[in-house]
């Protein structure tokens, strides 16, 4: 996000609801117990960092590059007594960098540089080099385009891309203003404002960031990430609605963006709207079972929809997913004596308060919503895992005696 969100970037994960702390079923009737359980946020940022280097390939090069191998040994080729042409240093410098030979592509960019030393191209080509190489290199990556941007003042693309590498290297007062004079010139670019909302957003600009998102949504509607952004931080501001909206429109760009379902379905139970979100955070979960704070949203969700034996099966992949977590357990024990299984929910439950006492009001508040639906059996075991863990507690204990009268009382009309 989340994660989840989630995401992991997800998505990142950022806090975008509360978590939940306590309890996990319906509106119990007793005042003392809290109220049902909160989802737990899944949000996962989606930045948009300079390119970065490929990932190492263990069944040899990818085949763009191997593509871009060949027109390497091409263009070696055909350039034999043109090593001073700075086009051609160039054209070979871009066909070494995506063969995804760097160190070999910023040597044929230093020679350009050396040839043409008012060509912006170079040391924008080798700037961006530089910053996909290791980090030692950051500093004179970003001096390379800084110099690109002094040679070619009014190209976009050179100040997006300088005040994205400017963000990377903490940099991010001056991102912002190199984004800023971008947005000055182009103020339709979609990478302008997007980046330029990214660096707002960790500027601590939220209302700031939501307009540059907001201008990108519209220069690129089909574009998932803006909508994505702009749902987080509307869900930071406490606007679950217009969140939920913008989520909407993030999976109406990409329904097959993770973190833009799990982030709607997350929004869409905060607004009650629990058939809708379990159907999206369903999709999301397909994709991230392993997601721990995702399976106890869509577990909550199928729960407050009706579906507890689903929900269970939620819960269950919750728990394996996030086996320190007390509420997960907890979780999983409520649903189990929802679906008729008490001694799994006396397990569980015993298992989550001796892990964290302060669970029990959700106990207390599940043990008279079953009282008074007839799930007499369910209601005494949960009570026997609050005597497991609180053994001299008198109150459990009573009610302990009073669900057993009646239990033998039921069972002997």
């Amino acid at each position: 996000m989340c994660t989840a969100m989630y995401a992991n970037d997800r998505l990142a994960c950022s806090a975008l609801l509360a978590l939940l702390v306590a309890a996990c079923g319906g509106q119990p009737p007793a005042p003392r117990t809290p109220p049902p359980a909160r989802p737990v946020s899944t949000t996962t940022a989606a930045p948009t960092p300079p390119p970065e280097p490929p990932a190492p390939e263990e069944a040899g090069p990818s085949p763009e590059q191997q593509r871009a191998a060949q027109e390497v040994a091409r263009l070696e080729s055909v350039s034999s007594g043109k090593k001073k042409d700075p086009e051609v240093l160039l054209a070979l410098g871009t066909a070494r960098a995506r063969a995804g030979d760097l160190r070999g592509a910023s040597l044929e960019y230093r020679r350009a540089m050396r040839y043409a030393p008012r060509d912006f191209r170079a040391p924008y080509n080798l700037g961006l080099v530089l910053m996909r190489m290791e980090e030692v290199r950051h500093a004179e990556g970003l001096a390379m385009l800084e110099r690109a941007v002094k040679l070619a003042p009014k190209n976009v693309e050179v100040l997006i891309d300088l005040g994205v590498a400017q963000r990377q290297a903490g940099r991010t007062p001056a991102s912002r203003a190199t984004l800023q004079r971008a947005t000055r010139i182009a103020p339709g670019s979609f990478r302008a404002q997007l980046n330029l909302g990214l660096t707002l957003e960790k500027l601590d600009r939220t209302r700031a960031a939501i307009e540059a998102y907001r201008r990108a949504a519209a220069a690129k509607p089909d574009d998932p990430r803006p909508h994505l952004r702009l749902g987080v931080l509307l869900g930071r501001a406490k606007k679950p609605k217009e969140a939920a909206e913008a989520f909407r429109r993030a999976v109406a760009a990409d329904g097959s963006n993770v973190d833009a379902r799990a982030n709607l379905g997350t929004v869409l139970l905060q607004l009650g709207e629990h058939a809708e979100a379990a159907r999206h955070l369903e999709i999301a979960a397909r994709s991230q079972p392993n997601d721990g704070p995702l399976q106890m949203n869509l577990g909550l969700a199928l729960q407050q929809s009706g579906q507890h034996a689903k929900s269970v099966e939620a819960y269950r992949r919750a728990a394996r997913a996030l086996p320190g977590s007390a509420e997960a357990r907890l979780r999983l024990g409520l649903a189990l004596a929802r679906t008729g299984d008490a001694r799994g929910a006396e397990r569980n439950v015993t298992e989550a308060l001796r892990a964290d006492a302060k669970l029990r009001p959700a106990v207390d508040g599940l043990i008279q919503e079953l009282g008074k639906g007839e799930q007499l059996g369910e209601a005494l075991a949960l009570t026997r895992a609050i005597l497991a863990v609180f053994p001299n507690d008198k109150t459990a204990r009573h009610n302990q005696l009073a669900l057993e009268s009646m239990i033998k009382r039921k069972a002997s009309e």
